[in-house]
């Protein structure tokens, strides 16, 4: 069936993309093609406004989440498992994740595809990515960030944290507390990277050696975190 014809202010409309319009159309108008591609290319969070029918469209799906991954969250349940959909979203807005089926949060291109985009997105994989250590060893070197999110029993793994320090200091705060209080760990640790200093357990921060060992890593601001024992 062909789409309804459109009078001059829907028209004008399609042609601005004016996303906050669709909200209060015509349901006609939330049923045009033409009109909510125009939009949702302009402004993809409008998807939540479009006709259910265009919701379960793929190539008005594909265009809203290639604007604004979050859109994914409109899409209709069987897009939101669509692998074409799904991959789109997440190079968008990694944490785009979250809306899928766990089958998909499971499969390691789409997964790899949203931390790429988004570190923090490591939260929305699936239990069994998170405790696969050759995954998230590849993970944290990618981004730090993912060992937030990693399983417990592998933020105590010293090869996959050592690879976040790497990245960014402040990626010891998600080691497990026992590596955090291991004194010859944190020395190898603060050979990495020195702003790791701070996340190391309150004794450790105390400890001589180890603040030397950070000193000599040219972080001066250490003082500050020994100051009650070394002032």
């Amino acid at each position: 069936a062909q789409p309804p014809a459109l009078g001059y202010k829907d028209s004008m409309l399609a042609a601005k993309g004016d996303w906050r319009a669709l909200a209060t159309a015509n349901p006609e108008v939330k049923k045009h093609q033409g009109v909510v591609r125009s939009v949702v290319e302009k402004h993809g969070l409008a998807l939540k406004y479009a006709d259910p029918e265009l919701q379960g469209d793929k190539i008005i799906v594909l265009a809203a989440v290639r604007q604004n991954g979050k859109a994914l969250e409109f899409a209709d349940p069987s897009l939101q498992n669509d692998r074409d959909v799904v991959l789109a979203a997440v190079r968008q807005y990694g944490k785009a994740l979250k809306f899928t089926a766990q089958e998909l949060q499971d499969d390691e291109v789409i997964v790899l595809a949203a931390l790429k985009q988004n570190g923090w997105a490591m939260e929305f994989a699936s239990p069994e990515l998170k405790r696969n250590r050759v995954f998230v060893l590849g993970a944290v070197k990618l981004e730090w960030c993912a060992l937030a999110h990693a399983d417990p029993e592998l933020r105590k793994d010293k090869e996959i944290v050592l690879a976040a320090v790497r990245q960014y200091g402040k990626a010891f705060e998600y080691a497990d507390p026992d590596l955090r209080k291991d004194k010859d760990f944190v020395l190898a640790v603060l050979q990495q990277n020195r702003h790791a200093f701070q996340f190391a357990d309150p004794e450790l921060q105390g400890d001589e050696v180890i603040v030397l060992a950070a000193v000599r890593q040219e972080w001066p601001g250490c003082f500050g975190f020994s100051r009650r024992k070394f002032g």
